[in-house]
């Protein structure tokens, strides 16, 4: 959903249930964020894997939607669009261990926010700039100097050297990290 993890945390606590990872949690916070249930997806009689899944996901969806689906009897993950080398985008299961083999049960699907209109001219002068562009270099509380390599609505995917590259919310980094201004030396008039 584009939050912090300790917003998560918090949401999933509002739910009053004996711990914040119970079964009966997650659900009810996705359906009261705009997520809409669905029954597994069948195809011969079995659940389709992770990777058949998602190959499903990118013939159904293309505007962006986000999915959380059940990976296996007892594990969840978020299954988004990542944008692929020659610019187009598949969904791909992100999780903590390559999940892609497990059966993939119930999900639930929120639709992406499309614009209302397309911004004129005038209107984007109305705008303001924006601050986290590809190139920005800019420092996180764990993974160190990073620069963003990619922008994509919300989401900024930074490469941090020997870190590795990470996706992380725009609003999350914009708090939670601090920007590098690198300014260069004029040279003196004399």
């Amino acid at each position: 959903m584009d939050i912090s993890w300790n917003e998560a945390v918090d949401r999933l606590s509002s739910v009053q249930e004996v711990t914040v990872n119970a079964r009966e949690v997650y659900p009810k916070v996705l359906n009261n964020n705009g997520f809409v249930h669905h029954a597994p997806l069948v195809r011969g009689g079995r659940h389709l894997d992770g990777k058949s899944f998602c190959e499903e996901m990118n013939k159904i969806y293309r505007n962006g939607e986000r999915i959380f689906a059940h990976v296996g009897r007892l594990h969840v993950a978020a299954i988004v669009p990542t944008e692929n080398s020659d610019g187009t985008s598949s969904y791909k299961i992100i999780d903590s261990w390559d999940s892609s083999k497990r059966l993939i049960g119930e999900y639930w699907v929120r639709q992406a926010k499309k614009p209302t209109q397309v911004p004129t001219i005038e209107s984007q002068r109305l705008l303001p700039r924006r601050i986290l562009n590809v190139g920005k270099r800019l420092r996180h509380p764990t993974f160190g100097e990073g620069t963003i390599i990619v922008v994509s609505p919300g989401i900024l995917t930074i490469d941090f050297g020997v870190n590795g590259s990470r996706r992380l919310g725009e609003d999350w980094v914009l708090k939670h990290c601090s920007i590098i201004d690198i300014q260069v030396d004029e040279p003196m008039n004399r």
